[in-house]
């Protein structure tokens, strides 16, 4: 069998001069596959790198479970929202309406359990 390399191109126009050659493809077993096109072929499996996709186009039901962060609980740590601010206390001592205050911004904020 005579092996030849093959390069596929784009042109902008076809060159009413030039040949056009046939071409058929076959796998390592003989048998006849579709030749690789300049896009809308199947992309082979570890073919994807970080370079080629576009920016923010892989969505959470395409990455594999236990990657991304969940929200937090008492058991693990994971994602929080900012806490509201709360004032600083009027003395050198927080009252309880004060504490209670800040408390009550860390559960809603899910920084602190509720109980």
């Amino acid at each position: 069998m005579t092996m030849k390399q093959v390069r596929f191109v784009k042109a902008d126009s076809r060159n009413p001069v030039q040949e056009i050659a046939e071409l058929a493809v076959f796998d390592a077993s003989g048998e006849p596959v579709d030749p690789p096109t300049s896009g809308g072929g199947e992309i082979g499996n570890k073919s994807v790198t970080t370079a080629k996709l576009v920016d923010k186009a892989v969505t959470a039901a395409k990455i594999a479970d236990n990657v991304l962060p969940t929200n937090a609980t008492t058991a693990k740590a994971g994602l929080v929202k900012q806490a509201a601010h709360v004032g600083d206390p009027a003395d050198d001592t927080p009252t309880k309406q004060e504490f209670i205050a800040l408390r009550n911004a860390l559960v809603t904020a899910g920084m602190m359990a509720s109980s």
